[in-house]
């Protein structure tokens, strides 16, 4: 059999795949809401990890226009005219080694003003740098994008400016002989490569020349650079030049690791180079939402705000589609680029790989097969003998519906208190229409009570399942592809078969992939940084505690406690409660809404669940349905004291599940 690769086994294709592979797995579901990209005006685009916020920034690199520009079959996603009339140079800050800036500072051996003006030069120098091989590339194949986009001059005109450069500091430290554009790139790399040295030690002191040189505000060069470029007719007056920042939440973990620095000392450089507004270039930032949340500027005066995890996440009127439409397209594109053409027979090629959905009796069916669900299922001692035995006939034929019944008869409906049901499953009550959402809103709590009472877990798979699970982003979706495709490869090996005898793929191998994607995806929490371990204690207690709730809520009148509410008021009252919640939900890992509690008298309130993908290995639900749980803000606490976060003897006596009382029952 033929190698088979794994379509996903590369999750940032911005960082570590061809960029002349960009067009064919560049997803344009997205573009048409985040036009002001490419627009004047400085952009800060917010999202968590794997929102797509690199993939957007990378379509504005020269690089990736270029390849757009040679493809035969993809066309650049921005058709608008006046929208393509720009020119883009940017830095990562992580990939281009501007993190190493604080290498130096992290013993507290240099002063405050040096590691910012040499964090804010060395920047400088490689926008600049990049900035003009954006230039050179553009011109030296002036059909592909410079003639059509109208974008400048000739390469004379270029030249002409060029040789101006030596005016400027940041390029006549190092500069050999008249400014020519390959002089003037070779002296913006040596800088950056004695930056990098210094950073490392050697030096152990930064040469003079850059010393007297340093340029101290962020972006001033750059402006000043295309100032003179569009005076010499280089770049036209009305050619935009876009200035991208990514992974800006890097610099929060660099100044947690400096001792004794000031909150925000290196991010604000860039703060503050966007609050001054220069009319000659615009900013475009890359953030994670955590990391620019006190922003001194100001949004729509300062920056417009594109945040993509609003953008993709479900909303009550609409937005329902966006990312399943996105995914659809990302997983097609995968794909047909590593030769599985023959999979996507539909213009939906998730389900026609993994199949779309199955019913909640067909799922309890997969628990176990050979389960004796009448002995199985666990029957409160509440109930009458009657009941008992009424829960026992079901259960021979259907256990959701005898696992239903326990919570009927638990919740004391009189029409059927302390008699039998009799006839046919279709007639039960809550399988007649009327009570068609009594049953819907607790189909899942009761899977995974079934699940549990036999010691399983919910079976996942199918494309609403994986949907789901993303959570609405999109790393997160290719990352469970990534593991079910391994499943399968491993699988077809064993078998010694080809693919397209073993489509769509199994319903078991997909579970194990989406159980293991989970299992990855929880040890990432313990990854964040300085935080990581406090945050995984916190959530592993706020999981636990909501996996007890659901599994002892024998009546099914939270069938939403996946989640719990908390009164903004009183969570102000716990400021280290306060900020794992908020650290989680802006690293991803909890998702967090405005909720409208049942009582007015409650005040303004917000919800919070673990990230879908975490369900699996929580053992919890996935869906978000009902209310979720009403507590106390003590009671995260609680939950503090336990994960070791706070000690024990700041604590109070804390209520137990009873905090539930404030919602009332949903039933």
């Amino acid at each position: 059999m033929k190698n088979l690769r794994n379509p996903f086994t590369t999750l940032y294709v911005t960082e570590r795949m061809d960029e002349s592979k960009f067009p064919s797995l560049f997803s344009t579901t997205m573009v048409p809401l985040v036009t002001p990209l490419f627009e004047q005006g400085n952009v800060v685009v917010k999202g968590t990890q794997g929102s797509g916020k690199s993939m957007l920034l990378a379509l504005l690199k020269t690089s990736v226009r270029v390849a757009y520009a040679k493809s035969e079959n993809h066309d650049y996603p921005v058709e608008d005219s006046e929208l393509n009339q720009f020119i883009a140079a940017g830095i990562n800050l992580a990939t281009n080694q501007a993190l190493r800036t604080v290498d130096r500072w992290k013993k507290g051996a240099e002063d405050n003003s040096l590691l910012s003006h040499s964090f804010v030069d060395y920047v400088n120098s490689w926008i600049l740098k990049d900035l003009l091989e954006s230039l050179d590339l553009l011109t030296r194949s002036p059909e592909l994008l410079w003639n059509p986009c109208e974008l400048g001059g000739t390469k004379k005109d270029l030249d002409k400016a060029v040789a101006s450069f030596d005016s400027f500091k940041i390029v006549s430290a190092y500069l050999e002989g008249e400014p020519t554009l390959q002089s003037v790139l070779s002296s913006l790399t040596k800088r950056i490569d004695t930056y990098l040295g210094f950073f490392n030690g050697r030096p152990k002191e930064l040469p003079k020349e850059i010393y007297d040189s340093q340029t101290l505000t962020l972006g001033q060069p750059i402006a000043d650079a295309v100032a003179l470029l569009q005076d010499n007719g280089a770049i036209s007056k009305n050619t935009r030049v876009l200035i991208s920042i990514d992974q800006f939440e890097q610099l929060l973990e660099l100044e947690e690791s400096l001792p004794d620095r000031p909150y925000k000392f290196i991010r604000e450089t860039i703060d503050l180079a966007m609050h001054r507004r220069e009319p000659a270039i615009s900013f475009r930032i890359g953030t994670r939402p955590y990391a620019w949340d006190d922003s001194s500027g100001e949004s729509l005066r300062d920056f417009h705000r594109i945040n993509l995890d609003e953008m993709l996440q479900k909303t009550e009127h609409g937005n329902r589609m966006i990312f399943s439409t996105l995914a659809n397209d990302v997983f097609e594109r995968r794909l047909k680029l590593f030769g599985y053409d023959f999979l996507c027979q539909s213009n939906d090629a998730i389900s026609d790989v993994l199949g779309s959905y199955s019913l909640p009796t067909e799922r309890v069916a997969k628990i176990g097969r050979k389960i004796d669900w009448p002995k199985q299922i666990k029957t409160p001692k509440s109930l009458t003998e009657e009941q008992g035995k009424e829960v026992r006939r079901i259960a021979e034929t259907d256990p959701l519906d005898a696992k239903l019944a326990v919570a009927w008869f638990l919740q004391e409906q009189k029409e059927i208190k302390g008699s039998s049901f009799g006839g046919e499953v279709s007639e039960l009550p809550w399988n007649l229409d009327e009570k068609k959402w009594w049953k819907k809103e607790r189909n899942w709590i009761a899977m995974l009570q079934l699940a549990a009472d036999s010691r399983q877990r919910i079976v996942l798979h199918g494309k609403k399942d994986i949907i789901d699970l993303s959570g609405a982003n999109i790393l997160v979706f290719t990352s469970i592809c990534q593991f079910i495709w391994n499943c399968w490869i491993k699988d077809l090996v064993a078998k010694n078969k080809e693919p397209a005898s073993e489509t769509p793929i199994g319903w078991t191998l997909q579970n194990d992939g989406i159980n293991q994607a989970s299992r990855e995806w929880r040890n990432k929490v313990r990854d964040e940084g300085l935080l990581g371990t406090d945050l995984a204690a916190f959530i592993d207690q706020m999981a636990n505690w909501l996996r007890k709730g659901m599994l002892d809520d024998e009546k099914m009148s939270y069938p939403g406690g996946n989640g719990i509410s908390l009164a903004d008021q009183d969570l102000r009252n716990y400021p280290k409660a306060e900020a794992m919640l908020d650290e989680g939900s802006g690293r991803g890992f909890l998702i967090q809404r405005k909720h409208t509690p049942k009582t007015a008298s409650r005040g303004e309130s917000t919800k919070w669940y673990p990230h879908p993908i975490l369900a699996p290995y929580y053992r919890l639900t996935i869906t978000q349905t009902k209310e979720p749980r009403y507590l106390k803000s003590l009671q995260l606490n609680e939950w503090l004291k336990k994960a070791g976060i706070v000690a024990s003897n700041q604590q109070q006596q804390l209520p137990g599940m009873s905090g539930q009382s404030e919602s009332g029952e949903n039933d």
